[in-house]
Parts: C-alpha cells; sequence; structure tokens
C-alpha cells in the first residue's frame, strides 16, 4: 500500500486518478480500518494511506480531485464518514503549492454543486452565485 515509484506515488495515488481504481481504493481504506480496530497501537506507527503524499505533495485526494475522478472522492470521503476526525484531516492536508483537495475540486471540477457537497461531507450549501 505504501510502496512508492518514481514520482512518489503509491497505488493509492494512482487507483485515485481513475474510475477503475475505486474498488482498489476501497480495499485500502477497509484494510486500514480494519487494521485499526484489531490494534490501534500498531497504526499508531503508520501513516494513514490519506496523508501519503507524493514528489508534489499531493495526497490521494488531491490526485482525485485534480484528474477530476469524482467517483473516487465519493468513494473516498464514504470511507472517511467513519471518522469526523479523518474526514477533515483528510481534506485539510496542503500540498506543495499551499493548496487543499478542496482547492482542488474547485479549481477542477465542472460537475453540480451537489456532487461536489457530497464528495466533501459539506452540511454548509456552496455559494453558488459565481458559477
Amino acid at each position: 500500500m505504501y510502496q512508492k515509484d518514481y514520482n512518489h506515488d503509491t497505488p493509492l495515488h494512482i487507483a485515485a486518478r481513475f474510475y477503475e481504481g475505486v474498488n482498489l481504493l476501497r480495499q485500502f481504506f477497509n484494510y486500514w480500518y480494519t487494521k485499526k480496530e484489531e490494534n490501534d497501537d500498531m497504526l499508531d506507527l503508520e501513516v494513514p494511506p490519506w496523508k501519503v503524499k507524493n514528489l508534489k505533495g499531493n495526497t490521494p485526494l488531491h490526485e482525485a480531485a485534480r484528474t477530476c475522478c469524482l467517483f473516487g472522492l465519493l468513494q473516498m470521503a464514504d470511507q472517511f464518514l467513519k471518522s469526523t476526525r479523518d474526514l477533515n484531516e483528510a481534506f485539510s492536508e496542503v500540498n506543495n503549492n499551499g493548496e487543499t483537495a478542496l482547492h482542488l475540486i474547485a479549481t477542477f471540477m465542472r460537475k453540480p454543486k451537489s456532487h461536489i457537497e457530497r464528495a466533501i461531507g459539506s452540511e454548509v450549501p456552496l455559494d453558488t452565485n459565481n458559477e
């Protein structure tokens, strides 16, 4: 799960970019949460999968947003809903350009606002006056 390539991308970074990678994302997150339930102390030594960064400082969430993989974003957000702390933490990670995944969603996504709200778990409606 944590093996990196020459761009420091993990399999999660790559899977997050493609619709076809969503099942792999789900498996990684299920593995993480299952292991966390079994032995919480052991996972304190591992970086959560949503915090692993590539050379550009992007997490898998950044990569899904950057490549407009809405389904990947929705799947990751759904997994994060198991823990509000994890959800907040994942969407707060900043890349080397000072951008969170929300910045990239706002920049690259051209989907209806309801889909984006679902992807970010927003309870506050997005301002669409500037669309």
